[in-house]
């Protein structure tokens, strides 16, 4: 597959080194810009996954997955990016398109609180608690 893999476990951190990168290199307006989306597979469609990570995401996407949840986070895409490649997966599958997009900077600037912005929608439009906690120090 073309994107790289990681835990649910993994994501925090990830979000959290990304912002680090962003802060140190901010002169390069626009770039620091990331999303996570969120999108479910129906457990009929779970065949297609490798064929829609294949094709639609790239090298630089990171896919944190639990069962048929999937969380991708984009580097360098703003909400518009985003939107363009969650709907793409979404009319894929042929399932309905539901908007579950955080950007940074503009839905958060600390890790927990896109995650935690990102846990609500989540759980707001899939009925799904999921918990984004910081490792303890």
């Amino acid at each position: 597959m073309s994107s790289i893999h990681f835990s649910y476990d993994d994501l925090y951190n990830m979000v959290k080194h990304h912002i680090v990168l962003a802060e140190r290199f901010s002169d390069d307006i626009g770039s620091h810009d990331f999303s996570l989306i969120f999108f479910k597979i129906k457990d009929g469609k779970t065949d297609k996954i490798a064929n829609i990570l294949e094709t639609m995401l790239r090298k630089s996407d990171i896919v944190f997955n639990k069962d048929n949840d999937y969380i991708v986070l984009l580097p360098g895409t703003d909400w518009n990016g985003a939107y363009k490649v969650l709907s793409g997966i979404q009319n894929f599958l042929g399932i309905r398109i539901d908007e579950t997009i955080v950007t940074f900077p503009d839905d958060g600037v600390t890790a927990m609180e896109l995650l935690s912005l990102f846990s609500n929608k989540i759980e707001e439009r899939y009925g799904i608690l999921i918990h984004f906690q910081s490792p303890q120090t």
